[in-house]
């Protein structure tokens, strides 16, 4: 195996920023499926609230793991672990997760519907669910592309890798594999949050939340006032409730 000449500290750092981007993920699907149980709509959801709650719960089952083992792995620093942290299991209940949210979000008929004849008068929201499921086919293809070489990286003392060999696997992943999904996941995100925001049920919510915290006037209401964490509260605490409520 190539020797411990810088390379390995580096190779280290971008497995542990892996993990880092794989939660981002899956906070972003957590996003996903809050917008579309919660979205205004001229169709009913194809599935009940109990939807949304499934699919979070799972999300969040394996953000939990991934922190458990990002804190235990910062302390034992073993490559040969952080590279298992991502199981396949993870893999195809999240490749199962974006599945279910691409096809609801192509159920959901939008407000304000443009005509084929003005493809100028469709609304942000129309246009944001056409353009949603390549955001989230990206990210999960990204994924699935990262797992498959994180799998491949020859660690283990029996593999014979020389430096140039480890230099160029190193430089293909920190240069281009884990930027480029790191893009693409940000851009899911703000693409969903886009969604959220000129979306009147979430607006409504928001605002009514913006008006409770700053009449509280409480130390920190600068940061409750965050639609970033008001929204982490929201899928956290939401449960089998029928609305914001």
């Amino acid at each position: 195996m190539a020797s411990e000449d810088g390379r390995i500290p580096r190779l280290h750092h971008q497995l542990m920023f892996f993990l880092m981007i794989s939660r981002k993920y899956l906070i972003a699907l957590t996003y996903v499926a809050f917008y579309i149980a919660f979205c205004e709509r001229e169709n009913a959801m194809a599935n009940n609230r109990q939807f949304f709650v499934q699919i979070r719960d799972r999300l969040l089952v394996s953000c939990k793991s991934l922190d458990d083992h990002f804190e235990k792995t910062i302390v034992e620093g073993d490559l040969v672990k952080i590279k298992k942290f991502v199981t396949r299991d993870m893999l195809c209940d999240v490749y199962d997760c974006s599945k279910q949210l691409t096809k609801e979000l192509k159920a959901i008929v939008p407000v304000n519907k443009g005509t084929e004849n003005q493809p100028s008068s469709k609304s942000v929201q129309e246009l944001g669910l056409l353009r949603a499921p390549t955001h989230l086919l990206n990210c999960m293809l990204g994924f699935a592309h990262i797992y498959q070489f994180v799998r491949k990286i020859p660690l283990q003392q029996q593999y014979q890798v020389t430096e140039a060999q480890m230099e160029v696997l190193i430089k293909d992943f920190e240069q281009d594999l884990l930027p480029n999904w790191k893009n693409q996941v940000e851009s899911l995100k703000r693409h969903i949050g886009i969604l959220m925001l000129v979306d009147k049920n979430f607006l409504q919510k928001f605002e009514s939340y913006r008006t409770s915290m700053a009449q509280k006037k409480t130390e920190d209401a600068n940061q409750t006032l965050s639609y970033d964490g008001w929204l982490r509260t929201q899928i956290n605490e939401l449960g089998l409730q029928e609305d914001f409520t």
